[in-house]
């Protein structure tokens, strides 16, 4: 069972201190279910901040330290008690914020208005300042653990009733010219039944997309249709190929970003789609290696997009790709525009647990609005029912503070 544990000893843990036992695979990771990623615990306790040392597993803190050198104030953990706040709840599932107490500003990280440097990483304000982009707050971030019982088919991944349904185009092939030449890719696409070409949608740009044309649309029709989510024409973007996978979404560079930007939209604008330019208006999302996949387009594109949707996100060292770099590399950057939802579950494979919180906590240290979720061993690699059934309430999360243009 996780206890609090502060921003200042997150930091730690983004930092490095939360080390990870088990080897990395060596190609792309997805579709498969991996063993919980246990091997003992690192203690954090103590006043003065003093940290005991351990290797890998779950990170057990002792809340309510007091920490040298912030004039003696207590670290306290992110949390919300079951069915309150953000921390409840969500779609009948048990979640609750780790420490079992509402989340507080402090928990989540000042607000990207506030928090970090205030200067984003394209030079322009950081999220929560433009005329389209407002900071809605910090309901719904920080880290929370969901409990059992899991419903793998919640409320939110069925149509309610009257809600029209918009239409999924594809596949359609694309070929790549510039970025991967002699590389094809089955892309489909979203169009809700609101969309007027007349009015700019917003985007969401989703890797491994058969993993999720399923769910997606059910979940926009719903929340567009309730007014909780914009009107978004979803990209499904699978990966050339299986052998190909890892070098187009393990990679760390803007190398794939590059083929979003200069191929794959200017071919959807072609067909007389009419998508806002506008990167509080685009997200990219994706599972495993499409996880790191969809946060590197933003990272390394921030001036193109804002909003982050990852499960099981790979942030581990493929095949030497660097993936584990990028807590540190977080830290050391100035702070992103970027809003950011992570999960992982003790049952994903060994390490992944750890390098998304580490990725999460490195991003509300920089002031950041991140919502990071976690299930017990029961659940694969992914994130399964525990992910099904908070996936509605993170989408409309993901949206929140985009005010698109009139």
């Amino acid at each position: 069972m996780m206890k609090s544990r502060g921003s200042i000893l997150a930091l730690l843990c983004a930092l490095g201190g939360c080390a990870a036992s088990g080897n990395a695979p060596q190609g792309g990771s997805g579709g498969v279910t991996g063993a919980s990623a246990t091997g003992g615990s690192t203690t954090i306790s103590g006043s003065g901040g003093s940290v005991a040392s351990g290797s890998g597993g779950a990170i057990q803190g002792a809340g309510g330290a007091a920490v040298d050198g912030t004039g003696g104030a207590s670290v306290v953990g992110t949390g919300g008690a079951s069915g309150s706040g953000s921390g409840g709840s969500v779609n009948g599932q048990g979640g609750r914020g780790v420490g079992g107490r509402a989340p507080t500003p402090s928990d989540a990280g000042s607000s990207p208005s506030t928090g970090g440097s205030g200067v984003a990483l394209d030079g322009s304000a950081p999220a929560g300042a433009g005329p389209t982009e407002v900071d809605p707050g910090t309901d719904g971030d920080g880290e929370f653990q969901i409990d059992p019982p899991y419903v793998n088919q919640p409320p939110g991944l069925t149509r309610a009733p009257g809600v029209p349904a918009g239409a999924v185009l594809g596949p359609m092939n694309f070929a790549s010219k510039t970025i991967y030449p002699g590389r094809s890719f089955p892309i489909q696409i979203y169009v809700p039944a609101q969309y007027k070409k007349e009015v700019p949608a917003a985007l969401m740009v989703t890797q491994d997309g058969r993993q999720w044309v399923g769910r997606f649309p059910i979940i926009y029709d719903n929340l567009i249709a309730a007014g909780k989510a914009p009107i978004t024409i979803n990209l499904f973007i699978p990966a050339s190929t299986p052998a190909d996978r890892s070098d187009e979404y393990d990679t760390v560079s803007g190398k794939y970003g590059d083929f979003i930007m200069q191929e794959v939209l200017p071919w959807v604008k072609g067909m007389g789609y009419n998508i806002t330019d506008d990167p509080a208006g685009r997200a990219a999302t994706g599972n495993s290696s499409g996880g790191i996949a969809a946060f590197s387009i933003a990272w390394f594109k921030p001036e193109s997009f804002h909003r982050v949707l990852t499960s099981s996100g790979t942030f581990r060292n493929i095949g030497g790709k660097g993936g584990d770099k990028y807590p540190q590399t977080v830290m050391d950057a100035p702070m992103s525009p970027l809003r950011v939802f992570f999960s992982s579950s003790m049952g994903d494979m060994p390490g992944w647990l750890e390098a998304n919180r580490a990725m999460a906590n490195a991003l509300k240290a920089k002031g950041n609005h991140v919502r990071f979720i976690w299930g017990d061993a029961s659940i694969p690699h992914g994130g399964g029912a525990m992910l099904n059934g908070d996936l509605p309430f993170a989408m409309e999360w993901l949206w929140r503070g985009y005010k698109p243009a009139q």
